[in-house]
Order: C-alpha cells, then sequence, then structure tokens
C-alpha cells in the first residue's frame, strides 16, 4: 500500500521539527549552567517543576 508522497513529506518534516525541539529542551539546562551560572540542582528542579505543572494542569483535560 502506497500513501503518497505527500505523506513522506509530512512525516520528514514532523521528524525534523521534533530532533530540533528536543535539541532545544536540551540545550536550555546546558545556557542555565554555562552562561548563568545556575547550580545544576536549580536547573534540575525547574525542570521537575515544570513537568508537574504540566501534569496537574493536563489532567481535568484527560476524558
Amino acid at each position: 500500500m502506497r500513501l503518497g508522497s505527500g505523506f513522506g513529506w509530512l512525516w520528514s518534516a514532523y521528524a525534523v521539527s521534533t530532533y530540533g525541539t528536543w535539541i532545544a529542551f536540551g540545550a536550555f539546562p546546558l545556557i542555565a549552567v554555562r552562561v548563568l551560572h545556575s547550580p545544576a540542582f536549580a536547573v534540575s528542579l525547574l525542570g521537575a517543576a515544570g513537568l508537574a505543572v504540566a501534569a496537574i494542569v493536563a489532567v481535568p483535560f484527560g476524558p
């Protein structure tokens, strides 16, 4: 079964976009530690707090 060339282009664009997003997510803590001289504990605490807030906000929108 062939999905067509349009599907291939969309899938490739999605993959590149996702890859770039994860590179950026990895770069933000590195910038905070290296450039802003933040302690690694503070950066990890902020990351964990961000995930916790996202989970709390997402729960009411669940099925």
